[in-house]
């Protein structure tokens, strides 16, 4: 039985991913621990095979006063929990880092495009990435989740605002754009299969579909039980938003990974195999409690 430590008891990635994984409870032993509380720092992680760090400092107004509050949380606290799971023989541990690394409101993610992360969240999750990479060793593995967009229900961040708009909006736009995304089945799935294949490197999951922004709205109005109309005619909103402002950019316009083609099973290639293999596996270009 593969045993895994998820830490971040209360995040929401790190809650869905147990309650996934309880349709293998034969198979898998999963527990989760809160990092809150320097209690954790007592528990023995050497039963197990594989740690999950889902803990991380999101969703929240960045300003002068809590900035370092990202390099604390998002970095210092995954490298001293990297740093325990090594120490006490853990196999492999899996970071959840964020597509935020690249900085990018709009364009194509390819394997050469190198991380430019312009907020303070974005350059503690690639700071702690770094770290991370360097301690591995060829019994501790290190595997880097970069996933975009998470979509689901409970979901917090961006897909709530997509929420509360389709539960305001009397008609939407019919303005086209493509993003990438990943639902929150599909990243615990794909989380699964990288701690099974003992995989190493940088990771790019996606649905195997582009996100579109107001098709995506329309799909949580009827899951609320409306159907909201469509029209071309309100175009001009989201074009403007788009033109002129970051956070048009970031709703309407097009980011994704390379490439849609080539996604499989919620996962996308962004780089040769890595040791250990996998089910999509690049090394780097290292340059919720």
């Amino acid at each position: 039985m593969r045993s895994i430590l998820v830490t971040g008891a209360n995040s929401y990635i790190g809650r869905a991913f147990s309650q996934y994984m309880g349709a293998f409870s034969g198979e898998y032993m999963v527990h989760s621990v809160s990092l809150r509380h320097g209690s954790w720092r007592e528990k023995d992680f050497s039963p197990y095979d594989a740690v999950l760090h889902t803990v991380g400092l999101a969703h929240m107004r960045e300003t002068a006063g809590n900035r370092p509050l990202y390099g604390q949380i998002n970095r210092d606290l995954a490298v001293e929990t990297a740093r325990k799971a090594r120490a006490e023989g853990v196999g492999q541990f899996l970071f959840l880092s964020s597509m935020s690394v690249y900085g990018m409101d709009e364009g194509v993610i390819t394997p050469k495009t190198v991380p430019r992360p312009q907020s303070s969240y974005g350059r503690s999750k690639l700071e702690a990435e770094q770290l991370l990479w360097g301690l591995r060793t060829e019994t501790f593995r290190v595997a880097i989740l970069r996933p975009p967009m998470v979509y689901g229900e409970g979901c917090r961040g961006n897909y709530r605002a997509l929420v509360r708009l389709a539960g305001l909006l009397p008609a939407c736009p019919e303005y086209e754009n493509r993003r990438s995304a990943i639902s929150i089945e599909h990243l615990c799935a794909y989380m699964k299969e990288t701690i099974d294949s003992g995989a190493e490197g940088v990771f790019c999951p996606q649905d195997p579909e582009y996100f579109c922004t107001c098709r995506m709205i329309c799909r949580i109005a009827e899951a609320q039980g409306r159907r909201l109309p469509q029209t071309r005619l309100l175009n001009a909103g989201p074009a403007l938003l788009r033109r002129f402002t970051r956070a048009g950019r970031k709703a309407f316009g097009d980011l994704v990974y390379w490439d849609e083609g080539q996604c499989s099973d919620a996962c996308i290639q962004c780089g040769e195999v890595h040791r250990g293999g996998g089910p999509v596996c690049a090394a780097p270009d290292v340059e919720g409690f």
